[in-house]
């Protein structure tokens, strides 16, 4: 990937191809979590030390960002599902099994509400670090989004493409689901009001 000239989408997509098939393996090797773990985070080391060289100067090499992009995507997701096999390898048996949600979500996407006001919710609740794992750390997104999933009986299928939709939005558009939310309770605020005024 260094050389920045003439690349193709082609080339690009097989580089891509090669990567995931290669950190696919190594997810599966029989080394072992902490052998796994510092491989993963020292390739997402390196291809984040990529975005501040020059080879990534704005307004040019824009394949090489998207895919640069979408392999650290690709990494962080690896990584955080080593995290979750590694916490759920390391479980006591005798562990409480949590008890299943009686809530269920039901997406409406004409109304803003559909699977991706859950990406929209994990996203933001991990950005606000108010979200922390049982070491006290914050929360990674992938552990908030299988919590809203256990909590609402619904599926991502993908919270990581979730994720990545929610930030393809429009700049207008970014808060879809809040700015939904936020209005239903302006509307109810303003119809207690307006009750109490009539009495």
């Amino acid at each position: 990937m260094s050389d920045t000239s003439h690349v193709t989408n082609e080339q690009m997509q097989n580089a891509y191809k090669c990567l995931v098939e290669q950190i696919t393996a190594i997810s599966q090797s029989q080394q072992s979590y902490p052998e796994i773990f510092r491989l993963l985070n020292r390739t997402r080391i390196e291809f984040d030390s990529l975005e501040s060289s020059l080879l990534y100067e704005l307004g040019k090499n824009k394949l090489k960002e998207m895919y640069q992009r979408k392999a650290i995507l690709f990494l962080e997701s690896e990584i955080d599902l080593l995290k979750l096999l590694f916490l759920h390898a390391n479980q006591p048996l005798n562990s409480v099994i949590p008890q299943k949600s009686k809530v269920y979500f039901i997406p409406k996407p004409s109304l803003d509400l559909g699977i991706d006001s859950m990406g929209e919710f994990a996203a933001t609740f991990e950005l606000s670090g108010q979200f922390i794992d049982e070491e006290g750390k914050p929360a990674h997104f992938i552990c908030i989004a299988e919590a809203l999933q256990l909590a609402f009986n619904f599926t991502f299928g993908d919270a990581y493409k979730s994720k990545s939709r929610v930030f393809s939005r429009k700049p207008f558009n970014l808060t879809r689901t809040l700015d939904h939310l936020k209005n239903l309770l302006i509307r109810e605020s303003q119809n207690k009001n307006n009750k109490q005024d009539e009495k």
